[in-house]
């Protein structure tokens, strides 16, 4: 079994009180804490979620003007100053991308679009959460108008912002936008990344001073956490399920307990973290835990002190790594220093695949091998239900040991080189291979050469095939021979 090759130092932490236990709820909080503590193993906490967004996030308009500015009634003239990164007031899973690449370029406007101006309207209080974490008032903006028309950079633009060179800037970023200035800045760096994956953690998740890591570390203490002790952690997502986007990208309770017995078993010598609202069954209550940790006194309603708080576990504390489903959770999880195994949606899934894959290929050059992904085939029961509270998600055996192996992969004690991909990504040699043999056979009268029109193209196949002609084209994606690829898959699609 595996084990991490770094371990904490405890002489460089601060000193913690002995026998500390867990921290009472503070005033405003009253009772918010003790309920996350005693919530029962795989049950959701809608009435703690509920007092959360009432206590927390309920917020006015004023409030949020502590963070940003109404919008010009001409919003164009927001990009004609700088270049603009935009994102819903609603998508705040996107706000660390968003983050990411305001760390690295500090003078970029931000326009959250798509906002109700009345108190204590749904987007008002998310606009406030992506506002108050971006802090930076001066730039960012809002409107109740939607997303703006489009006027994206090209590359060189890209690379331009990296060099310099603000001339002519006047475009407007959007979500995935994000992840192009994140790419870029690193491609182009003096010294392979490294200034800017630096610049990344300390912006995306800030830590104040001494006195804040001292906060930190004594409410780490009080949730169970030892230094030397192995820990991965694995988060618990939830939204799809509750009325928000992709479903099928949840935990599932069930989904959550085959995450940590695949994790377990080759990692025997670790500790689970469960991360999220949802703790597993049975799980001990003295075990280190994340659990509702946005609802911690120490950073309950403050979205940088939560970010800070997950950097300071991962750098003063022994963390191999954090397995989840896709999100904006593990991206910001990912951008602050963490090693990930991101679980995503296998474009060659039937049915109901999850837009928003691809994008992941930007974060994986920039990031390295610190951003591991592993991709699921099989459909799961009732994954498309917005409104199942309870679901379960159980994963296939052939997803189990997908997500197992990809965990074997990425946090094994040697670290896997540069542009590592699991055998399940879309993009390694594995599935080309296989899907080149497969259409080959398929379509193809002499393989590779000569395209058989008595088979007509399926659509799921002509729907995959056009997706990777598109991304094998890209230079960020790092295919081997991509080029023999491009050749046989547009022969295909003639």
């Amino acid at each position: 079994m595996h084990q991490s090759a770094r371990r904490a130092d405890p002489q460089t932490m601060p000193n913690r009180p002995a026998g500390a236990q867990r921290a009472p709820a503070n005033e405003g909080l009253a009772g918010l804490q003790a309920a996350a503590d005693s919530s029962a193993p795989v049950q959701r906490v809608a009435a703690l979620q509920a007092a959360a967004d009432g206590v927390i996030q309920r917020k006015t308009v004023a409030e949020l003007g502590n963070y940003a500015q109404p919008a010009p009634q001409n919003v164009d003239s927001v990009r004609t100053d700088y270049a603009t990164l935009t994102v819903g007031a609603t998508h705040t899973g996107d706000m660390y991308q968003l983050m990411g690449a305001k760390a690295l370029f500090p003078r970029l406007n931000v326009l959250l679009w798509g906002v109700t101006v009345s108190d204590n309207h749904a987007t008002v209080n998310s606009a406030y959460q992506i506002a108050s974490y971006i802090n930076d008032s001066q730039h960012t903006y809002y409107t109740a108008g939607g997303k703006p028309g489009n006027n994206k950079p090209s590359r060189q633009e890209y690379e331009g912002l990296t060099h310099g060179n603000a001339i002519g800037w006047n475009k407007w970023i959007d979500e995935g936008g994000s992840s192009s200035v994140i790419l870029y800045a690193t491609e182009n760096s003096n010294n392979g990344g490294n200034t800017e994956r630096a610049a990344m953690r300390t912006g995306t998740a800030p830590i104040g001073n001494a006195q804040e890591e001292q906060a930190f570390d004594q409410a780490l203490t009080q949730h169970g956490f030892a230094a030397n002790t192995p820990y991965i952690i694995v988060n618990f997502r939830r939204s799809g399920h509750n009325g928000g986007t992709a479903p099928a990208l949840d935990t599932g309770t069930t989904g959550y307990a085959d995450i940590i017995a695949e994790v377990t078993q080759r990692f025997n010598n670790a500790t689970i973290v469960p991360m999220g609202e949802v703790l597993p069954a049975n799980f001990p209550a003295q075990n280190a835990n994340l659990h509702n940790y946005f609802l911690w006194p120490a950073v309950a309603g403050d979205r940088r002190k939560q970010a800070g708080l997950l950097r300071y576990l991962n750098e003063n504390y022994n963390v191999i790594g954090a397995v989840g489903m896709r999100s904006g959770v593990m991206d910001g999880l990912a951008l602050a220093g963490f090693k990930i195994l991101s679980i995503d949606i296998s474009p060659e899934k039937q049915g109901n695949t999850s837009k928003g894959w691809e994008r992941g290929s930007k974060l994986e050059r920039a990031l390295g091998a610190s951003y591991g992904r592993a991709f699921i085939k099989d459909a799961r029961h009732n994954e498309t239900n917005l409104q199942d509270n309870n679901w379960a998600g159980a994963f296939s055996a052939t997803d189990k040991a997908t997500i197992g192996s990809a965990a074997d992969t990425f946090f094994a004690n040697q670290q896997p080189a540069a542009g590592t991909k699991h055998p399940s990504h879309p993009l390694s040699v594995q599935s080309l291979n296989a899907l080149l043999i497969r259409v080959s056979n398929r379509y193809m009268r002499d393989p590779g050469a000569q395209r058989d029109n008595t088979h007509p193209l399926d659509p799921a196949d002509r729907r995959m095939i056009n997706m990777l002609n598109t991304l094998l084209a890209k230079d960020y994606t790092a295919v081997p021979n991509a080029a023999n690829y491009l050749n046989v898959f547009r022969n295909v699609l003639q």
